[in-house]
């Protein structure tokens, strides 16, 4: 699925994860080339540094697996620095190792 038919849904998604915590996401961008630090990636989602990281782990990262699940997508998540916090990949483990990160 293209990112065109899917960006009503990923607008219905966002304001979802923005009714969790007011100022929860900085930025969201949409890529045309979907190749992003080696894996196949739709949807990158930065979020803020001061974001809750309990928030996300708990209520947000459940909402984007359901996300992906239904709508055959991939999203990463990084911090607006971008290091240490990538929680979607195209690879079989991506899922497995999204649902664990919290439980870490």
């Amino acid at each position: 699925m293209g990112t065109t038919q899917i960006k009503p849904k990923l607008n219905a998604l966002i304001a979802k994860i923005k009714s969790l915590e007011k100022n929860t996401l900085e930025h969201w961008f949409l890529f045309d080339e979907n190749k992003i630090m080696g894996n196949d990636i739709d949807i990158v989602l930065k979020v803020s540094d001061e974001t809750d990281v309990v928030l996300l782990t708990k209520k947000i990262i459940p909402l984007l697996i359901e996300f992906m699940k239904e709508n055959n997508i991939f999203i990463a998540c990084f911090p607006i620095n971008e290091c240490e916090f990538n929680v979607g990949s195209k690879n079989s483990q991506f899922i497995k190792n999204v649902e664990n990160y919290g439980k870490k």
